[in-house]
């Protein structure tokens, strides 16, 4: 199959540090080309759908949104889905390392 681009090597990496620091579960690797039966654990499910300090992306009018839309617009995975969309890799950086730097939900 040949060597793989440096991006693939770095985002095939991403995943397993994110497994090997508990944030997703995978079955098995298959060579070093993909990741099996890979899944959010428990605790990134409840980091990415909790409330989000950051608010690195407001709603335009947040008077005229339903409080459901409202709220759902400040969870931490509509922050750094904003945040990828925006294009800016600052911010990105900057949702990231706010998610990183916050312990698991639950732990003491």
């Amino acid at each position: 199959f040949g060597l793989h681009h440096p991006r693939f090597e770095a985002g095939f990496s991403a995943m397993v540090w994110l497994a090997e620091h508990g944030y997703i579960n995978f079955q098995e690797t298959i060579r070093q080309e993909a990741l099996d039966q890979a899944v959010l654990s428990q605790k990134a499910f409840l980091l990415l759908s909790s409330r989000s300090q950051l608010a690195a992306a407001e709603p335009a009018d947040p008077g005229e949104l339903p409080p459901s839309v409202l709220e759902h617009s400040m969870t931490n995975i509509s922050q750094l889905r904003a945040a990828r969309a925006d294009g800016s890799s600052i911010t990105l950086r900057r949702c990231v390392s706010y998610l990183l730097s916050h312990p698991p939900i639950g732990a003491s």
